[in-house]
């Protein structure tokens, strides 16, 4: 990926602001990276710093492939992966001022990386 990690979120983030689906997010990145695709733990592990998504929400990402021949097709990763952002929106909506680098936070205990 050419962009830096940051610029990388505040995207995925404003395609969310903005209605984009979680398997047109994906796509872009990977469209995004070159010529050699991410390696699906890279999608999962932007996806949960953009969206503050614990390893358990965004585990279907890992059975999604953007050539559909996943085990999983758009609309079903859709369906997994959208409430959890919708859910997360409070905690991941206000940090693009400051991409801090404590970025989302997940409580004591429950950390799953």
């Amino acid at each position: 990926m050419k962009a830096s990690r940051p610029a990388i979120v505040r995207h995925l983030r404003n395609m969310a602001r903005r209605g984009h689906a979680p398997s047109q997010m994906l796509r872009e990145l990977i469209d995004r990276s070159g010529p050699e695709p991410p390696h699906k733990l890279t999608l999962i592990k932007y996806m949960r710093e953009a969206f503050c998504l614990s390893l358990q929400e965004a585990s279907p990402i890992g059975g999604w492939a953007s050539d559909g021949s996943g085990e999983l097709d758009d609309s079903q990763l859709d369906g997994f992966i959208e409430p959890e952002i919708v859910e997360h929106r409070a905690q991941w909506g206000s940090l693009d001022e400051s991409l801090d680098r404590q970025g989302c936070r997940e409580p004591e205990g429950l950390s799953q990386n």
